[in-house]
């Protein structure tokens, strides 16, 4: 998604800053989006992050894209 979150559309990585989300948008769904992968483009990382850092990712993704 690149530092700036903006994302990159070649590799199917969509922007992390603006309010449109295919998969959900609140907390839990960026959760599970992160644990789970998705579509096989967005790999799984529930086996290579600590659930802390999974948790920080959710709120500073959420926080980002404008969430509460």
């Amino acid at each position: 998604h690149g530092p700036q979150g903006l994302g990159n559309q070649q590799v199917g990585a969509p922007n992390l800053t603006d309010s449109d989300w295919l998969y959900g948008s609140d907390r839990a769904s960026i959760h599970d989006q992160i644990v789970n992968g998705r579509g096989g483009v967005m790999p799984a990382w529930g086996g290579r992050l600590s659930p802390e850092t999974i948790k920080a990712l959710t709120v500073y993704i959420h926080a980002n894209a404008g969430g509460q």
